[in-house]
């Protein structure tokens, strides 16, 4: 299992994520860009090893998503976020060395 959390993505500082596996929305992740509210519905099955990686970038890409292309700010955003990327990468492959 990658183990990933919200607090690993800057961009999603000012979001709220929770955890929920009472809904029949089952391995997906719905989102308010608005109110930067996400809930991740997970499996009751046997999860896939980057379930939590895959749910958070995606919540990840919303909110780089909603900047104002060409901005000052959606650059930064794109360089935090291909940063902590790159940074997990580097951490979870570097774990068991």
């Amino acid at each position: 299992m990658i183990n990933v959390n919200k607090s690993d993505f800057r961009l999603l500082k000012k979001w709220k994520v929770r955890k929920e596996r009472r809904c029949k929305d089952k391995g997906k992740v719905c989102f308010d860009i608005h109110d930067k509210k996400a809930i991740i519905y997970v499996h009751d099955k046997p999860i896939p090893d980057d379930f939590f990686l895959h749910e958070y970038l995606h919540i990840a890409l919303q909110e780089y998503s909603s900047l104002r292309r060409g901005s000052k700010k959606a650059y930064d955003a794109e360089e935090v976020l291909i940063q902590d990327i790159c940074r997990l990468f580097r951490d979870k492959t570097t774990e068991g060395s």
